[in-house]
Order: C-alpha cells, then structure tokens, then sequence
C-alpha cells in the first residue's frame, strides 16, 4: 500500500514537470516584466528628449526671426 502511494505520487511529480516544460516560471515572468518596465522608460526618455530639441530647435528659429523682422523694419527708417 506505501510503494502504491510512493509510486502514484512520484508519477504525479513526473506528470506535473513534463507540464511545465514549455511554461515561463515566476521568476523568469518577473524578469520579462522588469525588462518590458526599463524598456519603456528608456523609450519614454528618448521621446522627452526629442521633444525638448525640437523646442529649442523652434525657440531659436522665432529669436531668429523675430530679430530679422526687427532689424528689417529699422533699416526702413
């Protein structure tokens, strides 16, 4: 009656990790999840960082501008 319970539960143990073969584990689940969370807060700093050159970039063409527009209408007095 042991060896029957031994042996049905060893077969139980064998059938659940041939189960898990093709599984992603927690620990393995977690890594992903950190990877995807850095991931986007790398592609987050790079759009910030974007945007604040193409800010500046159109700041200084408007001082540009704006001065051409300024020493224009003096050279008319």
């Amino acid at each position: 009656m042991v060896m029957h319970y031994i042996a049905c539960s060893f077969g139980t143990v064998i059938r659940q990790a041939r189960d898990m073969r093709g599984r992603i584990g927690d620990k393995w689940s977690m890594r992903v999840l950190w990877a995807s969370a850095i991931g986007s807060g790398i592609g987050l700093y790079m759009v910030i960082v974007e945007r604040q050159l193409q800010n500046r970039e159109r700041m200084a063409a408007e001082a540009l501008q704006s001065l051409d527009s300024n020493s224009g209408s003096r050279e008319e007095d």
